[in-house]
């Protein structure tokens, strides 16, 4: 019996882990506190942007999807557009003002609206031109 519980909490500890891995696994598309501080370029925020494991919490889909609109509306503002940009920068705000509280969303949370906010002032710029 002393085995098998042993044997038990092992295979949950390593499970754990390996869940945890898959929200910092750089091929989802996940980026890194450390990534977003460099280069503040969406696709290094904290949060994954690839495909999600089924089952993937809440929050983590959360993060996926304002991610995802972000790094959108990054792109067109790289391509020297504004064409919807404000749509999706405002998509990803509310995605994440919806998304659930848990530890991780809410530590995340600052960044996302630091990144809307940057992207906003760059569309600002853009279109004062």
């Amino acid at each position: 019996m002393k085995r098998f519980v042993i044997l038990l909490m092992l295979v949950t500890m390593s499970s754990m882990d390996a869940q945890a891995i898959e929200w910092h696994d750089p091929d989802r598309g996940c980026g890194t506190l450390e990534g977003w501080s460099k280069t503040q370029r969406i696709s290094d925020i904290p949060g994954c942007s690839g495909d999600l494991p089924k089952g993937a919490p809440a929050g983590e889909v959360a993060l996926h999807d304002a991610k995802v609109n972000l790094a959108a509306a990054e792109k067109i503002l790289d391509g020297n557009r504004t064409a919807g940009a404000q749509e999706l920068i405002e998509r990803a705000a509310s995605t994440m003002n919806r998304a659930p509280s848990d530890p991780r969303v809410n530590w995340a949370r600052p960044f996302y609206s630091s990144a809307a906010d940057m992207l906003r002032k760059r569309l600002t710029k853009a279109a004062a031109l």
